[in-house]
């Protein structure tokens, strides 16, 4: 199971999800994840228009900044992944960024 970390609060959510969408094939569903985050789940389920997510960060600013650097770099969910083990690798406190 692969992770894909919302880009605006990193709440986590399964890359399967994006195959189980009627109205979009998955790499449009990828793209709206990658664009509006958690908000883009409501367009990829039934179709409605996606929002950008705007809940409150998981994640320390540090940790956000990784991860928002990550999306803008990512063009597969594999790339991604590879981005959270090294948000895993800055530490509670941010230090190794």
């Amino acid at each position: 199971m692969l992770d894909l970390p919302c880009p605006h609060c990193g709440e986590p959510w399964d890359n399967d999800e994006l195959h189980g969408s009627e109205s979009l094939d998955y790499k449009a569903a990828f793209e709206a994840f990658k664009t509006y985050g958690c908000g883009a789940m409501d367009s990829v389920y039934n179709g409605d228009l996606a929002r950008v997510c705007d809940a409150a960060p998981i994640f320390t600013e540090t940790h956000m900044e990784a991860l928002r650097q990550g999306w803008s770099e990512a063009e597969y969910a594999e790339d991604i992944a590879s981005w959270m083990d090294m948000v895993d690798a800055i530490g509670p406190d941010g230090a190794g960024w």
